[in-house]
């Protein structure tokens, strides 16, 4: 019926027509027996994966394809009651995850606008449970590594041996741009390692797993929210380990967020410190780490702030004139909202510079080092040309005698050339950026910690009051000094997500959890008028699993995965 006889005896046809066979079958099921509806109620929480309008599921039900949006409605409240399984499964195993969250804030606008009805800003704030891969348990487990008050203030910035590790991470990073634009250079690929940061276990490939945790109305500009947040985190904790039979004990878990909320986390774990109950005083909620996505964007706002100036259209070579040229909009706005658009305008300047001084340095024996005089030139001519470093004057003296001398002109200090120092300013920012991002693509501890240790420096000389400088100098004292070496490396390699199964398809947890924020508005935007506290906690805890299933069923009837973006366009 579904296949002709020529096809009968071809085996991929016959298994692609198993899906369409089950789906009439279920079908006749659930004509017969309302309850017999697995198969609708699998292709229901595709719509809600896929985000589908109310519409969608009222003519689909109608031919029997999936239930109905109210009957739907309560299978992801059915599922949303199961997000702390997975939780639990990874505490029974023995398995290291983290904590990451982010604030989520969305408007809610008015038919009719008046003074004392306006659109209001919903603020809630977002979770997500990371999985780590890799464990470290052959490492030393002494805290702390040694005293930071008296850790000598050297091993903070970078050492001599950091610089010239530095220094060949540039010249790899530049090679590839020569490689790629001068193709008489494409020989010499083969010398230059593909990868700069060497793998610390095969583990680190596998694909990270993230588990999204219920949005909670708190708001994290509020410490009496962040206490609430604080205290949901240590709940979930104990009830997993209730579950799996296991004693929570003095077990820690990292947490984390942007600066501003491992700010806010920071301040309401010591609003608790005087408790005596663990649980109050959140001592299972530890280390509590900035992220690496918004350091990323704030280090790129301080490039352009330094090197992008409205008034310099006029002068070639600038960020200014070459987006006058190419006619590129949303750059030096605001980072914040553009940082793609931003990232890839510096790093074409960066690499049209990078190819202007390979380019000259291919050619140098080409250029004139020393001015020749034309053979047909007069002698006029060349006086004029001379240059004119003092005044001649004659002086007659007492005996008669005439001598002549020469009063020199006072030297002024020169200028510097401040378009050679413009151009060395952008390939230094942009360097240090492009090897960053290629550390977190993937990461290695120890070329990391250099690295973060000449952007604090960045940080720090661009403004003394710089956050960031601060937050990356309170990082290398976990990594250098409080933390065990176990520790640290467990914290270090807690900030990356894994996200394509590879060694290099690495992202920075924060730029993940983005990724989820947009995912859960994406749902509370078509909940349209059902926005309540209660259906938006029942919608975002099932996420995970309506993804689960969906995956689940791509991988068993053989759906195509079409992509839409490149990793390196994501990143």
């Amino acid at each position: 019926m579904f296949l002709t006889p020529q096809d009968m005896e071809n085996k991929d046809k016959i298994e692609a027509i198993i899906p369409r066979i089950g789906m009439v079958y279920s079908m006749l099921m659930q004509g017969r027996n309302k309850e017999l509806s697995r198969i609708q109620r699998i292709t229901s929480l595709f719509l809600f994966d896929n985000i589908c309008d109310q519409k969608v599921f009222d003519r689909l039900q109608t031919v029997g394809v999936c239930l109905s949006y109210e009957r739907s409605l309560q299978i992801v409240e059915m599922i949303g009651g199961h997000f702390n399984d997975k939780v639990v499964q990874l505490v029974k195993d023995n398995t290291r995850f983290r904590i990451i969250g982010d604030n989520i804030n969305w408007t809610v606008g008015v038919h009719d606008q008046r003074i004392n009805n306006k659109q209001k800003m919903m603020h809630a704030f977002g979770s997500a449970v990371i999985v780590q891969n890799l464990t470290f348990t052959n490492l030393d487990r002494v805290v702390p590594q040694q005293l930071y008050s008296q850790t000598p203030v050297q091993n903070f910035i970078p050492s001599e041996e950091d610089y010239n590790l530095i220094t060949t991470d540039y010249i790899i990073l530049m090679s590839r741009v020569v490689f790629e634009h001068i193709p008489y250079f494409k020989k010499f690929s083969d010398i230059v390692p593909i990868n700069i940061s060497t793998p610390c276990s095969p583990n680190l490939k596998k694909k990270s797993e993230v588990i999204p945790l219920p949005v909670l109305f708190k708001n994290e500009q509020y410490y009496q929210d962040v206490v609430g947040i604080l205290d949901f985190y240590e709940k979930c904790l104990k009830d997993a380990h209730d579950k799996a039979g296991k004693q929570l004990h003095d077990q820690t878990y990292q947490i984390g967020g942007d600066q501003l909320t491992r700010e806010r986390f920071s301040g309401a774990k010591s609003l608790r410190a005087h408790h005596l109950n663990p649980s109050d005083k959140f001592t299972h909620l530890s280390p509590i780490t900035f992220e690496l996505f918004h350091m990323l964007m704030s280090y790129l706002k301080m490039s352009l702030n330094l090197t992008y100036k409205q008034e310099s259209g006029q002068d070639i070579g600038t960020l200014k004139s070459l987006q006058d040229r190419l006619s590129r909009k949303n750059i030096g706005d605001n980072v914040n909202d553009h940082y793609e658009a931003n990232k890839d305008f510096l790093f074409l300047l960066q690499t049209c510079t990078l190819w202007s001084v390979s380019w000259s340095f291919c050619t140098v024996e080409m250029i004139v080092k020393q001015h020749v005089f034309l053979q047909t030139i007069t002698t006029g001519a060349k006086q004029q040309m001379l240059e004119v470093d003092g005044q001649v004057f004659r002086l007659v003296l007492a005996n008669g005698k005439t001598i002549t001398l020469m009063k020199k002109t006072i030297s002024k200090s020169k200028k510097g050339d401040q378009i050679s120092n413009y151009g060395n300013q952008i390939l230094q920012l942009g360097l240090l950026f492009k090897d960053l991002i290629d550390m977190i693509h993937m990461p290695e501890r120890v070329r990391g910690i250099r690295l973060l240790k000449l952007a604090m420096m960045y940080f720090k000389v661009y403004n003394n009051l710089s956050k960031y400088a601060l937050e990356i100098l309170r990082l290398l004292v976990h990594q250098l000094c409080t933390l065990s070496e176990k520790g640290s490396n467990e914290e270090f390699y807690a900030m990356f997500v894994n996200t394509g199964g590879k060694f290099e398809t690495h992202i920075p947890a924060d730029r993940r959890m983005e990724y989820l924020v947009k995912e859960v508005k994406q749902h509370v935007k078509h909940m349209y008028s059902n926005k309540t506290e209660e259906n938006i906690s029942n919608r975002t805890r099932a996420i995970s699993g309506i993804r689960e299933i969906s995956v689940n069923f791509d991988q068993q009837s053989g759906v195509i995965i079409r992509k839409k973006k490149t990793f390196r366009q994501i990143i």
